[in-house]
């Protein structure tokens, strides 16, 4: 399926950095739902205006594994999440899976929760509300900051995580 937003998948489609940041925004933990933490969720400035992807990990504190199943959010007419194949396609992503004393993230140019139709556009600063929902924990609703697609634009050209604080 041809998304509409073959900007956005072209600027995201490198592998994922890691960093040794010391910054405490590396650590930084958006919400917390029983051994969960949401750990830097974020939303790049969609190239598109149709679609937006969001990102961020699942930390996992606890002893019992759990799975990422499903989104939702007002700000857009339909979420998903979704995995990107080894051919650059894109293809429905069943759950994300978050290890006992483990993470699991979701990481430009990998899998990702879209949101399709943004209303209105989403814009630089903004918050967007998402809902995740888990297969043991529950549910829990986020603020989801758009940043800047340069912030995730490292030094060859292609996105990466190494700029983001905690990836």
């Amino acid at each position: 399926m041809a998304w509409p937003a073959g900007v956005l998948i072209g600027l995201l489609g490198s592998a994922c950095t890691s960093s040794t940041s010391s910054s405490s925004a590396a650590t930084e933990v958006a919400a917390r739902l029983g051994d969960l933490e949401i750990i830097h969720p974020f939303l790049p400035d969609p190239a598109s205006p149709s679609v937006a992807a969001v990102y961020l990990t699942v930390r996992d504190t606890g002893a019992a594994p759990d799975r990422l199943i499903a989104i939702s959010t007002t700000a857009a007419t339909t979420s998903m999440m979704m995995a990107e194949e080894p051919n650059g396609a894109m293809a429905p992503l069943v759950d994300l899976q978050i290890p006992a004393h483990g993470e699991a993230s979701l990481a430009p140019g990998h899998d990702h929760l879209m949101l399709e139709n943004p209303t209105p556009m989403f814009k630089v600063g903004q918050k967007v509300p998402v809902t995740l929902h888990f297969a043991q924990a529950g549910s829990v609703s986020i603020e989801v900051p758009v940043v800047p697609l340069t912030e995730i634009i490292d030094g060859s050209g292609s996105a990466g995580m190494g700029n983001m604080p905690g990836m």
